[in-house]
């Protein structure tokens, strides 16, 4: 089998059973399981605390301005609307800070329900098991995440419910310590 420029042969799998080899564009040593643990460019610095923040396209403003309030905490957020590189593979960008994520934030705006990107978002935080905090923006929460309460915006400003963001992830068992950890670095 002759490769084209840019192709490499890798081993291919079924079930984790061998089963042959296949054309990738990514050598056998960077494939999906390689990468696992590899964060998007944004996450350079491992002593913070990494935030998903999902949000609908339309909103990326305010998931920006949320973003931006929460760095002063130690939790660098994630908005793939704003932080995927150009020319950078988007899809691979947003699968390796989902991978690599302490916790999600959910912005329930209108629409957030409809739009499949963000709930398959949404599916792959409730199946690592991370902390998962819904901000009802407009919209309730929906499916596996509506039988927790979710966090009010209310008419109170992004740096208000940042300190709440930052309250929650402090009191839960599963954040508290790689919080505490990033704040201890900003020091």
């Amino acid at each position: 089998m002759a490769a084209h420029a840019g192709a490499h042969v890798v081993r291919r799998e079924e079930f984790g059973v061998f089963d042959g080899y296949k054309l990738s564009d990514q050598p056998e040593n960077q494939s999906h399981g390689a990468m696992a643990s590899s964060p998007p460019a944004n996450w350079i610095n491992p002593q913070r605390f990494r935030m998903f923040i999902s949000h609908i396209a339309i909103h990326k403003d305010k998931a920006t301005r949320l973003k931006s309030c929460l760095i002063r905490y130690g939790i660098d957020g994630f908005v793939a609307h704003e932080d995927i590189e150009p020319t950078v593979e988007w899809q691979a960008e947003v699968e390796k800070a989902l991978r690599t994520m302490d916790a999600f934030l959910a912005i329930h705006t209108v629409g957030f329900a409809q739009s499949i990107w963000t709930q398959q978002e949404v599916g792959y935080a409730v199946g690592r098991g991370v902390k998962i905090i819904s901000l009802q923006m407009g919209e309730d929460p929906t499916g596996f995440i509506s039988k927790h309460q979710a966090l009010r915006r209310g008419d109170r400003k992004a740096e208000e419910v940042a300190a709440e963001i930052d309250g929650i992830l402090a009191k839960d068992p599963g954040t508290r310590d790689k919080l505490r950890a990033a704040k201890d670095a900003l020091r």
